[in-house]
């Protein structure tokens, strides 16, 4: 189910930043719950997530962390 959510966020990735960032909070919030090794699916969006405005960047990376 997390791979077509994935899959859902790559054919978006040009929706607004905040819709991005909420995505991938979700993911976050699903690696944690279930403790699931979502490393791949930054280094994926790696690109993405560093073209985020600094808000947002900085919330995702205190999510990795």
């Amino acid at each position: 189910m997390l791979n077509d959510y994935v899959e859902c966020i790559a054919v978006t990735t040009n929706e607004a930043d905040k819709e991005m960032v909420t995505k991938l909070l979700n993911v976050m919030l699903a690696a944690n719950r279930y403790q699931i090794d979502v490393d791949n699916i930054l280094r994926r969006f790696e690109t993405e997530i560093n073209l985020l405005p600094n808000s947002n960047h900085l919330l995702i990376c205190i999510l990795i962390k």
